[in-house]
């Protein structure tokens, strides 16, 4: 991330367009998973901030907030899901982080593995890209690709 200009994008206002897609492979056949939906981005120095809602099977909204720090060696992202309960899955590059994610069956303590986190912030928009295994009881439950592809709402 660089700190060409030190834009805040500040506000309550969606300033951004998003493309997410999520890709989870196992011992099963996956297709990847696509949510187009509108957010909002700020950047407080080498922190940066995505806030956006998806919807659940059942249509309920799921808020959530990507934190990405960049003042360490290697990138940090925590991600927030909110709906009723809270979920925080969190992602390093070459370490295990807890995780914890509630379902309508209950909670269920997480393990992720991060392959790559990788970012990037243009004029024009933001990419982000991570790989990552989720282990459940000492146990790989899947592979997870997910990738962020943002454009900067005039």
């Amino acid at each position: 991330m660089t700190n060409k200009k030190e834009v805040s994008r500040k506000g309550d206002k969606d300033n951004i367009k998003l493309t997410i897609t999520g890709i989870q492979s196992g011992e099963w056949e996956s297709e990847p998973i696509v949510l187009y939906t509108r957010g909002r981005f700020l950047r407080k120095g080498r922190r940066a901030y995505l806030f956006y809602t998806e919807y659940s099977e059942e249509g309920y909204p799921v808020r959530n907030r990507l934190v990405l720090d960049l003042s360490r060696e290697l990138p940090y992202v925590e991600l927030k899901k909110e709906m009723g309960l809270t979920s925080i899955l969190r992602f390093r590059p070459g370490s295990r982080e807890t995780c914890i994610y509630h379902t309508v069956a209950g909670p269920m303590d997480l393990v992720s593995d991060t392959g790559k986190i990788h970012f990037s912030e243009e004029e024009t928009g933001i990419s982000l890209e991570m790989e990552y295994i989720l282990f459940m009881a000492g146990s790989a439950i899947s592979d997870y690709t997910l990738r962020i592809e943002g454009t900067f709402l005039q």
